[in-house]
């Protein structure tokens, strides 16, 4: 089934649509709960919370894996978004009368089930398509959330001018609708794999635990080291962020407006980003060597930040991070994942996406907490410098090795289901070009 059939468009327009709200979702979610749990409570919470999120984040990725396992993800993901957004009105209501806990579960709603549907709907639409044709279109998708970001970005900053934090709920819960009506239009959509002349497929093997996968597959544990590693140096920096946050803003109103202003800026060069940088990126280093961008330029700018502390440097560090994961990292990442078989992608993805970067949080949390005084110190410019050097050793690691595993990964496929080990490409070792063709099938 090529590009260009009625079927692809609708899912393409589909899949659009979902990352437009989901994106726009994603963005609004971070700055309502930023502002209404700091408007709550006191940035020393910060850590604490975290890593409950983190604990039963990681918990609900298990959880979520066996659901797609069980039943596949064209039911589970919109049946996931539309619960999503029944617990939102569900928070919203108990917001009027009990704020405290209401915060804390806005906190950690959106800390278990933000990463969880992302990761689903990639997972999904990584399946619908080959990885060539999914290589074109992961990058436009991507830009399209981009500019879901913006949107909710623009919405949250216009509520947090003069109406409480707590409006924002409702409207998560509309976001998150849309994606559970979007996402039901990419299920009647055959694969593009199964033509009416192919051959009944072999009987399945039985499905194995996602534990196993990792420990047979380099190439699988190479994605969670790499997930591990970006994550623990986001989750420094974004305490960092925080913290400078409320010592400039304190627990007044300004803070949704500032996190609001914040994550649209972010938005928006993200969009600039994934339109000049992400789509040439892809096709030209490759996906391993795309998402080591993010590592090694993150890592100059938390080196930067030390120079100059503050809370500048600060969005600056944190920005210029956002703003590479969710263009060039994500699409490179997403791509990493096309060779993995669907059945094992359903078994071990939830646990990359959200149990190894839950486990990131928990670790720079507990740094944090460990440092003697939490948040006071996580604050000082050498509360970045375990960033500069995580970030320097993904890029120069984990991210750098996968373009050849990536390819290995493929031919052992190709191996095990009967065919002759092609040669390799070389434009595919260390991560540029594309996989042999002979590989890819």
């Amino acid at each position: 089934m090529s590009p260009e059939t009625p079927e692809i468009r609708s899912a393409v327009v589909a899949a659009t649509v979902t990352a437009i709200a989901m994106i726009a979702y994603q963005v609004a979610a971070k700055a309502t709960r930023d502002a209404f749990f700091l408007s709550t409570f006191h940035v020393t919470a910060l850590p604490a919370m975290m890593i409950a999120t983190s604990v039963l984040a990681i918990v609900l990725a298990y959880a979520f894996t066996r659901a797609l396992n069980a039943w596949g993800p064209g039911r589970v993901i919109p049946a996931t978004f539309a619960g999503s957004a029944a617990l939102l009105l569900v928070e919203w209501a108990i917001s009027f009368p009990f704020r405290r806990p209401a915060a804390i579960l806005v906190y950690l709603h959106y800390g278990c089930l933000g990463a969880l549907v992302i990761s689903g709907f990639y997972s999904f639409l990584s399946e619908r398509f080959d990885p060539r044709t999914a290589k074109r279109l992961l990058a436009r998708v991507t830009g399209a959330g981009a500019l879901g970001g913006v949107l909710g970005g623009v919405v949250a900053s216009q509520v947090g001018r003069g109406l409480p934090v707590t409006t924002m709920i409702p409207i998560l819960a509309i976001f998150h609708l849309i994606c559970a009506a979007a996402v039901l239009r990419l299920r009647p959509v055959a694969s593009p794999a199964r033509t009416p002349a192919a051959p009944a497929p072999p009987p399945a093997k039985p499905q194995r635990a996602p534990f196993h996968l990792l420990a047979e597959s380099a190439y699988l544990r190479g994605l969670i080291v790499l997930v591990l590693i970006v994550t623990l140096s986001e989750g420094l920096i974004d305490l960092v962020l925080k913290g400078r946050a409320y010592q400039e803003f304190g627990q007044g109103g300004d803070l949704l407006q500032f996190f609001a202003a914040f994550y649209t800026g972010v938005s928006i060069l993200t969009v600039v980003a994934q339109a000049t940088v992400g789509r040439f990126a892809l096709e030209k280093l490759g996906p391993a060597r795309t998402a080591a961008l993010l590592p090694a330029t993150t890592a100059a700018a938390s080196a930067g930040a030390l120079v100059a502390p503050g809370l500048g440097s600060a969005v600056f560090a944190r920005g210029i991070e956002s703003i590479l994961a969710n263009s060039v990292y994500r699409a490179g990442y997403e791509v990493l994942f096309t060779p993995v078989p669907a059945r094992e992608k359903r078994s071990v993805k939830a646990i990359a996406d959200v149990g190894a970067s839950r486990a990131g949080d928990f670790l720079a949390a507990a740094i944090a907490q460990l440092r003697g005084r939490g948040m006071d110190r996580i604050q000082a410019p050498r509360g970045l410098r375990p960033v500069a050097r995580a970030r320097a050793g993904v890029a120069g690691g984990p991210a750098r090795s996968l373009g050849r595993a990536r390819l290995d990964h493929a031919l052992d496929r190709a191996q095990d289901a009967g065919a002759a080990r092609p040669e390799p490409n070389p434009k595919s070792i260390g991560g540029g070009g594309d996989l042999d063709p002979a590989a890819e099938r």
